[in-house]
C-alpha cells in the first residue's frame, strides 16, 4: 500500500477517502467525517489491510525520540562500527575496552545528562586509578567523542538537546613513555640456541637475520630472492617492500605493500656466514627470483604466498617462554637491540638511521637506543678510571 488518507476538499466541501493498493485505486467523497471513516474501515477489511493503531504509532514515534542510556548507546554504537567493516579487529577491541571501563560509572545515565565536566573528571580519575598513559587516555577520549558524534549526526533530537559534543579536551596527566625492553648479548645467544634446538636451522636463520639487520618484521618476511645479493664480498639484502595488515576486498588480511616510510627503502650488508646460509637455503628450496625467502618455513600451503606475520610472532613467543630470559621481551625488541648495539659500538647517527630505515634521529635516540650496563661501565672507564 502506497498511502491511505482522508482529507477535506475545500473545492467540493466534502471529505475525500483515497486508498491505493497493488495498482488498484479507490476514491469516495462523503459529507460527514464519520461516514468517511466507516467507508475506510470497510475497505481495509475488504482488502485485508490492518487498521492503523494511533497509540502504537505514537509509541513508535516516542521510541524514536527516546534518549538512550550510556549502556544502550554503547551497544548500538558497537554494532554500528562492526557493521562498517572498516576498522581493524584490534581497533574494535580498543573500543570495547574503553566502554567496558566506563560502564560501571555510567551504565544507567542518559547520554545527554553527562556534562563535559563529568567526562573530564571521570577520565582524569580512570587515568590516575588505572595508570593509563597519556597516549592511551587520548585514544579513549577519542572513542567516546566519536560515539557522541555518531548519535548527534543520526538523531536530530539528541543533537538539539546536546548542542555541542560534550567530549572536550580533558585534563590528561603527563606521563613518561614506558621504556621498551631490549635484548642483552647473553639473552640473544640463549634465544638463538633455543630457536635452533626447537624449530631447526631455518627458523634460527630467520631470527639471526633479524638480529643482524634490525629489519621490521614485515620487511624481512617480504624479502624475495631477487633482493638478495650473493656476490662475494658484497653480501647484502635490499628492502623495498613490507607485509602489512589491512582491509582488502572486504576482508582483513595480510598483504605485500610499500615500506613504512620512503627512508625505509635501503640496502643492508650481511655477514659472509649469513650470505652462505641464505645461498644454501636457496639451492635447497630451488628458490626463484620472485619467491619469498622464508616461504619454506610454512608447514602447509596457507592462504598467503609468504610466511605470515602472526605465525612468526607466535613462534617468537613460544621460544621466549622456553628461555630463562626477560619475559617482557617481544619481537620488536630485536630492532631495539640492533640500534643499541650499533650506537654502543661507535656507529654515527646517520649510518644507524640509514641501516635501520629511521626517518628521524629523535625517534632513534629516544625510543630505540638503550643504555646498557656495558655501555655505562665503558663510559666510566674512559672517563674516571
Amino acid at each position: 500500500m502506497k498511502f491511505t488518507n482522508i482529507q477535506y476538499r475545500n473545492d467540493r466541501k466534502m471529505y475525500q477517502v483515497t486508498i491505493r493498493r497493488n495498482g488498484a485505486f479507490y476514491c469516495e467523497y462523503f459529507e460527514r467525517l464519520t461516514d468517511a471513516l466507516q467507508f475506510r474501515k470497510q475497505m481495509y477489511r475488504k482488502l485485508g489491510i490492518k487498521l492503523p493503531n494511533p497509540i502504537q504509532q505514537k509509541n513508535e514515534d516516542n521510541k524514536k525520540q527516546k534518549i538512550p542510556t550510556f549502556a544502550e548507546a554503547y551497544l548500538t554504537y558497537m554494532e554500528h562500527i562492526q557493521a562498517l567493516k572498516q576498522l581493524t579487529p584490534s581497533t574494535v577491541y580498543t573500543y570495547k575496552r574503553c566502554f567496558d571501563a566506563l560502564l560501571p560509572f555510567l551504565r544507567k545515565a542518559k547520554i545527554t545528562d553527562i556534562t563535559s565536566e563529568k567526562w573530564n573528571d571521570l577520565f582524569f580519575y580512570l587515568q590516575n586509578q588505572n595508570n593509563w598513559s597519556q597516549r592511551y587516555t587520548k585514544r579513549m577520549v577519542g572513542r567516546v567523542k566519536s560515539m557522541y558524534q555518531y548519535y548527534m549526526d543520526k538523531y536530530p533530537h539528541i543533537a538539539k538537546k546536546l548542542k555541542n559534543n560534550p567530549i572536550t579536551p580533558t585534563d590528561i596527566i603527563q606521563t613518561k613513555k614506558k621504556q621498551q625492553p631490549v635484548f642483552t648479548d647473553r639473552e640473544k645467544e640463549i634465544f638463538l640456541c633455543m630457536a635452533k634446538s626447537l624449530y631447526g636451522v631455518r627458523w634460527y636463520m630467520l631470527f639471526l637475520l633479524y638480529f643482524q639487520t634490525g629489519c621490521r618484521k614485515g620487511e624481512l618476511l617480504a624479502l624475495q630472492w631477487e633482493n638478495v645479493c650473493f656476490e662475494e664480498g658484497k653480501y647484502s639484502i635490499y628492502i623495498d617492500k613490507s607485509i602489512s595488515k589491512g582491509w582488502r576486498e572486504n576482508e582483513y588480511a595480510e598483504y605485500v605493500g610499500a615500506t613504512k616510510t620512503p627512508s625505509s627503502v635501503r640496502r643492508i650488508p650481511i655477514s659472509p656466514k649469513m650470505g652462505l646460509m641464505l645461498y644454501s637455503l636457496k639451492k635447497t628450496t630451488n628458490g626463484k627470483p620472485k619467491d619469498f625467502v622464508f616461504r619454506s618455513l610454512c608447514v602447509t600451503a596457507g592462504k598467503y604466498p609468504f610466511l605470515s606475520l602472526s605465525r612468526v610472532t607466535d613462534i617468537f613467543q613460544r621460544i621466549r617462554k622456553q628461555c630463562n630470559i626477560n619475559q617482557d621481551l617481544h619481537i620488536h625488541s630485536i630492532r631495539h637491540y640492533f640500534a643499541t648495539k650499533l650506537i654502543t659500538n661507535g656507529a654515527d647517527i646517520k649510518t644507524v638511521m640509514a641501516l635501520g630505515g629511521w626517518s628521524r634521529s629523535s625517534t632513534l635516540l629516544e625510543i630505540y637506543t638503550h643504555a646498557t650496563e656495558n655501555s655505562k661501565l665503558n663510559a666510566l672507564k674512559n672517563t674516571i678510571f
